[in-house]
């Protein structure tokens, strides 16, 4: 959807507001669902408008400003406040683990984050002029900055996970624009448009505990247990998060569009023609500070380290060397003809084409080029897409209209997806994983020429002795100028051959103002019918993963390309062409004379797509999804899909005291849960040793063994009763042999009703020069519901990226009977190793986690001045 906003301008009479709205944790509840939660919140937002004249008739002018004050307290902790507990994390971990940070890394953790802070400041300045009365023109200057934190490495489901402040970060931003419109009438059938606008963006993402630390990812086992480079237990993050070590955003942005109006006789022809320049420096390194993971306390203690991953611009290791900086620019050309066929039927009927041109591209990496004979330089240069459109609006009777249309329909500038490709060419930067090996000795990768004893000392470099701060010169020099690394380095890519993404979108809507006798003329009923048809939509898959077998159910295994070993990936950018939405709504409003109205709304949606498309980064684009093939994210049903959808609104508006109005406006809305996937979890780590994929671990699609199902055994005979009981909780028996669909299930449905009392009073000293000048004091009570009852209103779902990984899975080379341990060698470690059978373990139930703040009820106290 789209909001289209008017500013409003000043006029001969001066004329203003002022408001002010208060809302914390004293007009907030305490309980939903049989749980106590504990906030400490505050809220304020204020701000006002002044308007008026400069030169009367000629200039006006118009500023306004607004101010936000929030705390926002966040879900998921231990511990007192939070609604949501990690599991397997306790206070007395976190304070040994922040304990020894401290002690033995002289880092400060900050503990844990219960808060965010949100800060924003808006203002407006716009100015209006009549030259006279065939032209006019505004400019608007506008200005933004805000602040907002962020909790980070903080998940609820397998494997579970709590980030401390130190992990956590503030987003500043600081946006200023400004826009110039001319408008001019040269005759009665000929009018223009010229609007040019500016915007610069500024962005930055800072870690609470600042830059001069990595990232530590601590697993709370007591001693090393399992896989040397993933935890069986629970994980605690401290530290500069990975993306925010290096990250700095400053987009500029220049538009110019120019529209023509010509009328004749029936037919009004409009031209757009526009111009569009994105100028980006994009500063993305991860792990540019390092990421190290130890593999329990005890490992932790002794700063002995399970796998260490550096990013670096290279040959430099100076991070700015490794900005993205490039333009995207877009043109854009189009006609309507918008003709009155007769009185009471129009027909509009146009085209539109966009074409985009990117003067740089990446820089070409070879190593790339010679694993898949294409380069790695493709950008959204010379690629188009046509969008003609066609549409009728028609009035066959006085109370009936009716109307439609369809068309093919484009995005904007797809710049954050360019950008990947300038931030990962495997030229400018370069990653190294250490990561220990089975043996405990030694590690991989190691440089080459080494000796074995050569091979332990750098391992020993890069993995004992971790102090968080600084590398040894052989892990810097490895990251640097190591051949074989930077030949394997990875990269992000676009599809020569990839298309614009369009949809074809067609409408329908019926509106119908009907009598109804008794019960009073100016009914107004509606119907709205929307479809949408994937034509090129966007995909990311692993090019370093190729196609090497078939898993126990059918779905094909994947192996590092070329069959070395690798836990890089090259990401490509392409197409797919599927999806598709089918949305239908009925209506009906109605309006008394005696302040009384109603509207209320039924919305019945059923939508497919593949990538959800729900991130910025080419390595998020391409996990955060759920899969059947494993290295392509799966068709089916979108996670923006809202089944059902109930609004109502009753609003009774009277003046009881002279011409102040007294308001009373309720809101309701029933809406079907968020769509979520289930699926399994490989705590592999690095190349799964299931699928053979990167990244994506406890995102592959559920297979749901039948009953003595050969393909699947469990590490013990509890572990399958409790597999066989959650299928039939969750009603997956009907898949039983099969992978489950993709967001197979929803989460549990939202009802919601709110509340907004208002009531206008006199401004006697200012009604003498302003008559009109009123106050407006008003109360919004957010969630009636729990107000009323404390189980009812609450918002539980799957949390993002809406998968729910009920299983551990392994693959075992030998069928191996359920209870019975593996034999020796049985466990795939690899995927060059035969996976006849998968092995189930650690069953969950899916976390339905608990939006506090949504679910209690708020009252937020406001007073509002206009004269």
């Amino acid at each position: 959807g789209a909001i289209n906003v008017v500013l409003r301008s000043g006029t001969n009479d001066f004329h203003g507001s002022a408001f002010a709205t208060h809302s914390d944790d004293s007009l907030t509840g305490s309980r939903t669902r049989g749980q106590d939660i504990s906030l400490d919140f505050r809220s304020r937002q204020y701000g006002g408008l002044l308007a008026g004249p400069v030169i009367r008739d000629r200039l006006f002018f118009m500023f306004a400003y607004e101010r936000t004050e929030e705390t926002d307290p966040f879900d998921d902790g231990v511990g007192p406040g939070f609604a949501n507990q990690v599991p397997g994390v306790t206070i007395a971990q976190i304070d040994q683990v922040s304990a020894i940070a401290q002690g033995t890394f002289s880092y400060d953790t900050l503990g844990l984050i219960q808060n965010a802070q949100e800060q924003d400041d808006k203002y407006i300045v716009k100015l209006d002029a009549n030259f006279s009365d065939n032209h006019r023109a505004s400019f608007t200057y506008i200005r933004n900055v805000g602040t907002q934190q962020f909790q980070q490495n903080t998940f609820l489901t397998a494997p579970p996970a709590l980030g401390l402040q130190s992990n956590g970060y503030e987003l500043a931003e600081e946006v200023n624009s400004g826009v110039f419109q001319f408008n001019s009438t040269w005759s009665d059938s000929f009018s223009t448009e010229l609007r040019a606008s500016y915007r610069d963006y500024n962005r930055d993402q800072t870690p609470f505990g600042g830059r001069e630390f990595g990232q530590f990812e601590v697993c709370l086992d007591a001693v090393q247990a399992g896989s040397f480079t993933s935890c069986t237990g629970s994980r605690i993050f401290f530290g500069p998060d990975i993306s925010r070590q290096s990250n700095d955003l400053n987009t500029e942005n220049l538009s110019i569009d120019f529209t023509t109006r010509w009328t004749s006789g029936d037919h009004t022809v409009k031209a757009i023609f526009g111009y569009t320049d994105v100028s980006v420096f994009n500063l993305f390194l991860q792990n540019s500070l390092g990421n190290f993971y130890f593999d329990s306390i005890a490992d932790f203690q002794n700063r002995r380290a399970s796998r260490l991953r550096l990013g670096g611009a290279v040959p430099s290791l100076n991070v700015n060397d490794a900005a993205a900086q490039f333009n995207t620019r877009a043109y854009t050309i189009g006609i309507q003809d918008d003709w009155d066929v007769t009185d009471t039927f129009q027909l509009t009927a146009g085209i539109r084409y966009d074409r985009f041109g990117n003067p740089q591209s990446p820089p070409l990496n070879q190593n790339f080029f010679q694993r898949y004979s294409f380069s790695n330089t493709s950008t959204f240069d010379g690629r188009d897409v046509w969008q003609p459109r066609i549409g009728f609006n028609w009035n066959p009777r006085e109370r009936l209209i009716i109307r439609g249309g369809v068309g093919v329909f484009a995005g904007g500038t797809p710049d954050v997806f360019v950008s990947n490709s300038f931030s990962n060419t495997g030229q400018l930067t370069n990653q190294i994983d250490i990561q220990r090996n089975t043996s405990a000795a030694g590690c991989t990768p190691v440089p080459g020429g080494l000796t074995a004893a050569q091979q332990l000392a750098f391992c020993n470099s890069a993995l004992v002795g971790a102090n968080g701060r600084t590398f040894d010169p052989q892990v810097t020099n490895f990251l640097a100028t190591n051949t074989a690394s930077l030949a394997l380095a990875p990269v992000n890519a676009i599809d020569p051959d990839l298309d614009v993404a369009s949809q074809l979108r067609a409408t329908l809507s019926v509106n119908y103002e009907a009598d109804l006798g008794s019960f009073g003329d100016g009914w107004l009923f509606g119907i709205d019918l929307l479809y949408g048809s994937v034509i090129d939509a966007y995909q990311w898959t692993d090019l370093r993963s190729v196609p090497i077998g078939t898993l126990p159910d059918g779905r094909p295994r994947y192996g590092p390309l070329g069959g070395v070993a690798s836990t890089n990936q090259d990401l490509l950018m392409t197409n797919e062409s599927r999806g598709r939405s089918y949305i239908g709504v009925v209506r009906v409003s109605k309006n008394w004379d005696n302040g009384l109205g109603i509207d209320a709304s039924y919305t019945r949606s059923n939508i497919t797509d593949t990538n959800a498309i729900t991130s910025a980064t080419a390595g998020s684009l391409y996990s955060n999804n759920s899969f059947v093939d494993p290295n392509r994210a799966a068709y089916g049903r979108s996670i923006y899909e809202i089944t059902d959808q109930v609004k109502l609104r009753l609003d009774y508006n009277h003046a009881f005291f002279g011409d102040y109005r007294t308001r009373f406006s309720l809101f309701g809305e029933y809406r079907s849960g968020r769509p979520y996937s289930i699926t399994s979890f490989d705590p592999s780590g690095g190349r799964l040793a299931t699928t053979g994929t990167v990244g994506n671990a406890a995102r592959h699609l559920l297979y749901i063994p039948t009953q003595a199902d050969p393909r699947v055994s469990f590490d013990t005979a509890a572990s399958e009763t409790a597999f066989n009981s959650l299928v039939g909780q969750l009603g997956l028996d009907r898949y039983r042999g099969r992978i489950v669909p993709k967001n197979s299930q929803s989460s549990p449905d939202v009802y919601r009703v709110d509340l907004q009392v208002s009531q206008e009073i006199p401004a006697p000293l200012i009604n003498r020069a302003f008559p009109r000048a009123r106050f407006r004091v008003f109360a919004d009570i957010e969630n009636v519901l729990n107000m009323i009852d404390s189980d009812w209103g609450a918002l539980r779902q799957v949390s993002f990226p809406q998968t729910a990984a009920i299983v551990n899975i392994q693959c075992l080379s030998t069928p191996t009977a359920t209870g019975t341990a593996p034999g020796a060698g049985v466990v795939n470690t690899l995927t060059s190793q035969t996976c006849a059978q998968y092995r189930y373990s650690a069953v969950t139930s899916p976390n339905e986690s608990l939006s506090a703040r949504q679910s209690l009820y708020q009252i937020r106290l406001g007073v509002r001045f206009d004269f």
